[in-house]
């Protein structure tokens, strides 16, 4: 038989066992009956961390477009053509204003005789000098 001590005793952690038991279940049932937060709850929390909504990001800044591709003309010298030949030529393709210009800085730089024969790509709005640069090869 159990003394009264022991006895007691057990009543005591039996009673102390149910009581923890008891309060344990009282805090959970409290948080599983609480509300969910509202979305004005959660915004306001997330800005308190430091978060931002995408509708508050800056817009994106556009990507650089491309540049327009450059007009190139090509321009077939033949064999034995003058200076003055190609530059009225290329008056006519509208990649020269003034072919007697041309002629005339040609001679200035001593090089109008020194035209290469075959298909010279010439982009629009070359000035003098690269027009006869590409036409000399220099």
């Amino acid at each position: 038989m159990l003394t009264r001590h022991t006895r007691q005793g057990l009543t005591l952690a039996v009673g102390l066992g149910f009581g923890m038991g008891l309060m344990a279940g009282a805090v959970a049932l409290a948080l599983a009956l609480k509300p969910a937060p509202t979305d004005a709850e959660i915004v306001a929390k997330a800005r308190t961390l430091g978060m931002v909504l995408t509708t508050e990001l800056p817009p994106a800044r556009e990507a650089p477009k491309p540049p327009a591709p450059q007009q190139v003309i090509a321009v077939m010298v033949s064999e034995g053509m003058s200076f003055g030949e190609v530059a009225a030529m290329m008056k006519t393709a509208g990649l020269v204003a003034d072919p007697e210009a041309l002629v005339a800085r040609a001679q200035e730089r001593e090089v109008a005789t020194k035209l290469k024969a075959g298909v010279h790509v010439v982009p629009a709005g070359s000035t003098p000098d690269q027009v006869i640069d590409l036409l000399t090869g220099d």
